[in-house]
């Protein structure tokens, strides 16, 4: 799952199928330190190689409170400039980019 936040980026992951827990990686060790604010749980950045430098465990129930505490503070009415607003220019080009290459999922009826 990708997860797209006002103060983060993430993909979560069961990396194998006898883990008990869930692997929440992400390009920026900063994301997964915002991360917490929702998820105090979530275990220690680990920097490794591979497409995403950074990881962290958490099991499900706390992953599944984390995500429903984030959902309920939603307060934005445009997700693209509330995330320009927490942070910046750069990160909202990037996600503005990932908007644009999900249209073709709406245009062209991928």
């Amino acid at each position: 799952m990708w997860i797209f936040t006002t103060f983060g980026f993430f993909s979560v992951v069961q990396k194998k199928p006898q883990d008990d827990f869930l692997t929440v990686r992400a390009r920026d060790p900063k994301d997964l330190d915002r991360l917490r604010k929702n998820i105090p749980t979530l275990g220690p950045t680990e920097l490794k190689g591979g497409d995403y430098c950074c990881r962290a465990k958490v099991s499900r129930a706390a992953f599944a409170a984390g995500l429903a505490t984030i959902a309920s503070e939603i307060s934005y009415d445009n997700f693209k400039n509330a995330v320009h607003k927490t942070m910046g220019s750069r990160r909202s080009r990037i996600y503005h980019d990932v908007w644009t290459a999900a249209l073709q999922i709406q245009t062209e009826g991928i």
